[in-house]
């Protein structure tokens, strides 16, 4: 089914490096005849981002060039999914041993993908790890399909404004930071006319979801006059991160295909929930599909896209293998026996299944009605443990010969033995001890990645916490502050008051003319004007210059703000705002008034 297994499909991708960055750490791929679309997001800085990102794609391009769709047949969505995560696998090992030769820290990169299955056109699967993103729009409806692994995530935050700045920006997974990553499986169901986007978090992070869905949705004749405007639109928002987005629009549902016996890879194919990585093969294809109505690709930095452009030939390395799959598959195909002739023999082996099943239990309860009462019996451990005055009484009494003393140990023997080990044997043998061990050490693995989250949870909401607390307190300081200035700049604007204290303090000797320009500059400003708290600042920073200096009388006409207390003070604090205006105001009480 190499040209038409997703003739439904429209498609167009695009990667920009933005309006900050000047590299672009962002890759991505585009396989439309196995049905993958996928976008890795770079992180480490430098090219280490940039080649991170491309190791990723160039790993599921090496996936999709190994298993083509057999002829007349496909793989099932699961089947590509477990083997396009396997790849992501293969990539993450590579780049964490890169990165630990070379020293690097934080080298690694998200992944996203869309697989669409052939063998259900009406359905499809994300896949992703990181906070790149698939989204589905159905109308003027969009949902995000996938959940991003990230603080903000964990938290429940909106976004990472809402954290503290330690955690912004922080991945809580992503591939190459350890030598596997766990990839996280969502199946979703498709229908004629929806469009899914695959991106980075260049768009997600610009652009508003309901912004997103009403641009694509406006631009839904041409899947790349919609990703121009995505693109355009997180330009005009700053662009402040490299943009990738990829668009697949669902055109009229073919009939499913029918899918071969399981080959890519290895997992749990009936749970979409899970996506298990082993070393799986891949596929690949060498055609564009048909039914792709005029629509072009831009290439950024892409894999798989030199396929699109001539028919595949083999090349004598690869035509032996290719006719030997197609050859195998066509023979398995053949021999397929008929759906009804599978149900009887499932229903054979069902019914010799229970018939056995129905034989070793009748022959166990023979077997337990034929054994001796003594087996029959609960251990004794139990009730001598209850009564051990009886157990012990034998040894108090004593003996009248050898041969008795030797009986007497004898009896004793098999009782003290059971009464000292009993708590061990039962906790050996007993299912009810054992089990508790068992069921804890299943999720061992998982155990220390589950505290560290929890943890990491509580840490980001206690941090939330203390940010909002500091933030309110903060602004309680500001507002404070701001009136105390607003007070300053009503006792300035009695210019005669004004007058009155800077003539008496120059009367000792010290000239005013910067704090006398200064008053002036407060009085002239509305206390709405952002310079205006400054201003104040101003003018208490030129008094507190006269606080400090050697000229005694005129620190005593200043009173109490001519004291090294005043000096001390932040100059725009609400305390040192009322200093100065009390000096003011307390000289002019002294003398004739403010007129």
């Amino acid at each position: 089914m190499s040209k038409s297994s997703f003739p439904h499909l429209t498609f167009a991708a695009r990667s920009e490096p933005g309006l900050k960055r000047k590299n672009n750490e962002d890759s991505f791929g585009v396989f439309p005849q196995i049905g993958v679309w996928c976008v890795a997001d770079g992180m480490g800085g430098g090219d280490d981002g940039e080649i991170a990102s491309a190791e990723v794609i160039q790993k599921v391009d090496e996936f999709c060039k190994a298993h083509p769709f057999p002829k007349g047949a496909c793989h099932s969505g699961e089947e590509v999914a477990v083997g396009v995560a396997d790849a992501v696998n293969i990539a993450s090992d590579w780049i964490f041993t890169r990165a630990e030769k070379k020293g690097l820290k934080g080298c690694g990169s998200t992944f996203v993908a869309a697989v669409f299955d052939a063998s259900r056109p009406d359905r499809a699967i994300a896949i992703h790890a990181g906070d790149s993103r698939l989204y589905r729009i159905r109308g003027r409806t969009i949902k995000q399909i996938t959940k991003d692994h990230s603080a903000a995530e964990l938290v429940g935050a909106k976004s990472d404004a809402d954290l503290n700045p330690m955690f912004r920006g922080m991945i809580l997974r992503a591939v190459g930071i350890l030598r596997t990553v766990e990839i996280e499986k969502t199946a979703f169901d498709v229908k004629k006319g929806d469009l899914v986007v695959v991106c980075s978090d260049g768009l997600s992070k610009m652009v508003p979801d309901k912004k997103i869905a009403s641009l694509v949705n406006k631009n839904s004749e041409s899947v790349n006059a919609a990703v121009d405007a995505l693109i355009d639109a997180a330009y005009e928002a700053g662009a402040t991160d490299n943009v990738t987005v990829e668009i697949v629009k669902v055109g009229e549902l073919p009939p499913p295909a029918m899918a071969v016996a399981p080959e890519l890879g290895e997992g749990d194919d009936d749970d979409p929930s899970t996506c298990n990585t082993s070393d799986g093969e891949a596929a690949t294809f060498d055609n564009r599909p048909s039914g792709l109505e005029g629509e072009t690709m831009t290439i950024g930095t892409v894999m798989g896209a030199e396929a699109f452009d001539t028919e595949s030939e083999d090349t004598p390395s690869t035509a032996s293998a290719s006719r030997t799959t197609s050859r195998t598959a066509a023979n398995a195909m053949g021999q397929l026996p008929s759906r009804q002739s599978l149900m009887w023999l499932c229903a054979g082996i069902a019914v010799g299944a229970l018939a056995i099943a129905l034989i070793v239990v009748a022959v166990a309860v023979v077997a337990l009605r034929r054994s001796p009462p003594q087996q029959q019996k609960p251990p004794p451990p139990v009730s001598t443990t209850l009564a051990p005055p009886k157990t012990l009484a034998p040894a108090a009494t004593p003996a009248s010969s050898t041969s008795s003393a030797a009986t007497s140990a004898t009896n004793i023997a098999p009782r003290a033995v059971p009464v000292r080990t009993a708590p061990e044997a039962t906790a050996m043998s007993s299912p009810a001890v054992v089990a508790p061990s068992l069921s804890t050490n299943a999720p061992a693995a998982v155990a220390p990645e589950k505290n560290e989250n929890e943890s990491l949870a509580a840490q980001l909401k206690s941090a939330r916490e203390e940010m909002r607390l500091a933030e309110a307190a903060a602004a309680v300081k500001a507002e404070e502050e701001h009136k105390s200035a607003i007070a300053l700049g009503n006792v300035c604007r009695k210019s005669q008051l004004l007058l009155q204290f800077t003539s008496r303090i120059e009367e000792c000797g010290v000239s005013c003319a910067s704090m006398r320009s200064c008053a002036k500059r407060l009085a002239s400003m509305k206390p709405d004007d952002k310079a205006f708290d400054s201003a104040a600042g101003d003018l208490v920073r030129e008094m507190q210059k006269l606080a400090l200096s050697t000229n005694q009388a005129a620190r005593a006409v200043m009173g109490e703000a001519g004291t090294k207390k005043f000096a001390d003070l932040d100059s725009t604090s609400a305390e040192a705002y009322r200093m100065a205006a009390a000096a003011m105001e307390s000289e002019a009480r002294r003398g004739k008034g403010d007129g």
